[in-house]
Order: C-alpha cells, then sequence, then structure tokens
C-alpha cells in the first residue's frame, strides 16, 4: 500500500494476518488501532514512514513481538504516544530486537533523543532520523553536533549532545526545534562519522539557528592535509534543503566540501548574505593522480592550485539551485564557478541579488535547463559583459 496517501483507516482485521512478513503502509493519515502489532510476529519489513498527519498506535510491549523484524522504517511518522512517554514504545525494546539492521525513527521528545543517542546499536542501525517538534529541548542544551568533538574543542561540554557515531545515517531531519540554538561541525583525522554517510540534510523552521564549522581546520595551509580533509567530510552528501531559519546564518561555506552536492535549496533565511563566502576559505583541490607518492601529490598540488585561484570543485556535481525569499541575498559566490553538471537555477524574491557566478565558461556540458526568476529581477542582473549575458539569456524563465 505505499504511496496510498488517501487511506486513513487500517481496519483490526489486520491483527489476523499471521503469516504475514511483509508490510508497506506509507500513506499521509494513517490511523492504527490499539494492540494491532502483536500477533504480526513473522513480520520481517515493517515501513511506517511519512504519515506525519496520522497517528501510529504503538503500545508498550507490542515492539518485543517483533522477535523477526529486520527493518522498521517510522522516518517522518506521528505516533499517538511518543518514544519513551507513559502508555508509549520503548527504545529498549528496539534494542531487543536482534535481527533489527535497518531503522528509521521519529524522535519527538528530548528525552527520548538523549536516551537515544546512548544507545550504541540504535546508532549504529539507523539509516534516517526525523527530529521535530522538541518543545522540552532544555536550555542547558544549546547544541547539536554532527561531528566528534576536537581534543581541544569546547564541543565536549555538557552543554551539547552528539549525533557523530551514526555512522550509517543516509538521511537526517530537524525541524520545528525552537529552542534549539546551534549546529556544529568539525572533523577529527581518519575517523568515519555522520558526515562521511549523510546523503540528505533538511532543517526547517528553527528560527535562532546558527551553523558553526570548524574554520581553523578548514585554514590548513598545506594542501595535502586539505585534500585529506575534504576526501573526509560531506564524502556522500548529495541533498540539502535549509527553510525558514530566521537571521543568524550569513552563509553556508561549509558545503564547499560537499563535492557530491546535487541539490541545495535555501528558503527564508532572512540573514543569508552569501550562499558561499569568499572569506579566506579556498576550496579543496582536486585530487592529484593516484599513482604519485602523497609527499609528492602535495607538491603538486601546491604548484597547480592556489588557495585564491581554484574554484573548480566548489558546486561541482550540483544540478538544482533553488534561492527563495532571501532579503538579504548578495551573492552566490564573487568568483565564477564552472557548474558542469547545472540543470536549475531558480529565484524568487533576493532582491538584493544582482549577480550570478557564471562566465563563458560556466554551465557548458549542454546540461543547463533553466535560469528561473521574475523578469524584473532578470533585468537587473549585471554581467561583466554582453557575451555572457546573451549567452545566458536564452535559459532564462519567467515565474
Amino acid at each position: 500500500m505505499k504511496y496510498c496517501w488517501k487511506v486513513e483507516k487500517i481496519p483490526t482485521s489486520i491483527s489476523s494476518l499471521l503469516e504475514l512478513e511483509y508490510l508497506n503502509l506509507q500513506a499521509d493519515s494513517l490511523v492504527m488501532p490499539p494492540g494491532w502489532l502483536k500477533s504480526l510476529v513473522k513480520l520481517k519489513y515493517l515501513d511506517l514512514s511519512r504519515t506525519l498527519y496520522g497517528a501510529i498506535n504503538i503500545t508498550p510491549g507490542e515492539i518485543n513481538c517483533l522477535s523477526k523484524l529486520q527493518m522498521l522504517d517510522l522516518f517522518a511518522s506521528r505516533l499517538k504516544k511518543n518514544w519513551e512517554d507513559e502508555g508509549g514504545p520503548s527504545l529498549e525494546e528496539l534494542e531487543g530486537l536482534k535481527k533489527l539492521n535497518y531503522l528509521g525513527i521519529s524522535i519527538a521528545t528530548f528525552h527520548a533523543l538523549k536516551t537515544f543517542v546512548s544507545s550504541h546499536k540504535l546508532q549504529l542501525c539507523t539509516r534516517r532520523l526525523f527530529i521535530s517538534d522538541l518543545k522540552d529541548w532544555p536550555d542547558s542544551i544549546t547544541s547539536l553536533a554532527l561531528s566528534p568533538s576536537l581534543p581541544s574543542s569546547s564541543d565536549s561540554s555538557p552543554s551539547l549532545i552528539s549525533l557523530a557515531n551514526m555512522i550509517n545515517l543516509k538521511e537526517l531531519t530537524i525541524r520545528d526545534c525552537p529552542t534549539f540554538e546551534e549546529l556544529r561541525i568539525s572533523w577529527v583525522a581518519k575517523k568515519i562519522t555522520l558526515l562521511t554517510t549523510l546523503e540528505i540534510l533538511i532543517i526547517e523552521r528553527i528560527p535562532n539557528l546558527k551553523i558553526v564549522w570548524d574554520k581553523i581546520v578548514l585554514q590548513q595551509p598545506h594542501h595535502h592535509h586539505r585534500h585529506q580533509f575534504c576526501c573526509c567530510l560531506f564524502t556522500n552528501l548529495q541533498h540539502v534543503y535549509i527553510v525558514n531559519c530566521g537571521a543568524l546564518i550569513k552563509d553556508v561555506t561549509w558545503l564547499i566540501y560537499a563535492q557530491g552536492l546535487k541539490t541545495l535549496h535555501l528558503e527564508r533565511i532572512y540573514g543569508l548574505e552569501e550562499v558561499i563566502s569568499d572569506d579566506g576559505f579556498a576550496p579543496p583541490p582536486p585530487p592529484p593522480p593516484p599513482q604519485i607518492p602523497m609527499q609528492q601529490q602535495a607538491l603538486l598540488v601546491d604548484e597547480k592550485y592556489s588557495y585564491s585561484s581554484n574554484t573548480c570543485t566548489i558546486f561541482s556535481s550540483l544540478k538544482i539551485l533553488g534561492l527563495c525569499d532571501l532579503p538579504n541575498l548578495k551573492s552566490i559566490y564573487v568568483h565564477p564557478l564552472a557548474f558542469p553538471c547545472l540543470e536549475e537555477i531558480i529565484v524568487d524574491d533576493c532582491p538584493k541579488l544582482k549577480k550570478l557566478p557564471l562566465d563563458t565558461n560556466s554551465a557548458n556540458n549542454n546540461t543547463l535547463k533553466k535560469i528561473e526568476g521574475k523578469t524584473e529581477w532578470w533585468e537587473r542582473l549585471e554581467w561583466e559583459d554582453e557575451t555572457i549575458k546573451s549567452t545566458f539569456a536564452p535559459y532564462f524563465r519567467a515565474r
């Protein structure tokens, strides 16, 4: 019953399907009866993801009955009773499922989140994590870390909670957490963390959010160290959506190290002034040929690439760039970018954005399909010369 969005109720007779092994019930407004899971003891695969507008009723003890369960997906699902709440399911029951190797989960209380990140097993088997509506987030916890702290860092303080050990996580959504203030990104050499496996990152409706990243490491002057760094950070990140996150995010420069990024959507971030800052942070160099020894690689990279001029890796895989309702955005990047895979640029309500990082060498692989925006915005754009303007004018589509 995957994607049967109009299905709202499941009959109680579902509990009579005693031989059932595979059950997929993705439906927006799904309501499940109490006690429905207890008799489905042969279930191996259970997908109840994306049921945000329903009410999944899982009572204490039901999960214990699913000893054969290998895959459970409750990502972006609404439980009638939250994890660890009285009358609701227990994370300890999940830990007791010995065959469980794939977990998608929605966390809606800080107490449940703290219990969850203290479980080594649950962190390892979680592929999708949906954190939302944490209205009980304590004032004493101000930061959420996506990576382990550096030895000399203050990130190990009790004011921080970390997701760094979720080394199999593919998709992370954080939304509607009004008291959450800070997302921290740092790097520890030769260690696999959430940052190396994450593919999709969605951050929505966090009004006081700051994103703090380890600029000291990024300013490492030795290119071979920088190359090692960029190979370990955001290796698989492909899609990033940051929406309605207030005035404290000025740029998202940390995304220059997501060299596989395909989609970037930024919307209603009222403090955003630049997408990528040129404030002394150089993009990572492309890797030298692998047959060359490491010491020679460092020399080759130093000789061929400079901090100021190498921009070929920034957004080198990007296909879709969406910029919407960003009243203070002035720049995507101050230098032209190659955009070898770019298909779409969508700009809406960005009145201060008067220049695109394009020149005659940009998007020249015949991948570009459109540059979409309002006609008055397009007519106010500034170009280095008429050749560049005439190159991209055929791709403009009025909204």
